[in-house]
């Protein structure tokens, strides 16, 4: 099974693996890999909204709120 940003819990993190590519999502490769998600990266799951979109997410020493469909096409390693 291969996790993606979307599916981390409330805290958890885990460590960039590479994009889903798709022609749907090139447009969302393209804006977070200029604000800094590339393979290597570790994100941090800070909190949701209430119905769960969009997602704050922490990289490095940033904040990030990212809509839900944004962030399911960056495949993740889940770090204990």
């Amino acid at each position: 099974m291969t996790d993606t940003l979307s599916d981390l819990a409330i805290g958890e993190k885990g460590e960039i693996q590479e994009f889903i590519l798709d022609n749907e999502n090139i447009p969302y490769i393209s804006k977070l890999t200029n604000l800094g998600f590339v393979a290597g990266g570790v994100v941090q799951l800070i909190d949701t909204a209430p119905m769960g979109d969009p997602m704050k997410v922490r990289l490095r020493d940033s904040y990030f709120a990212l809509r839900k469909k944004e962030v399911s096409c960056i495949i993740i390693k889940k770090i204990k």
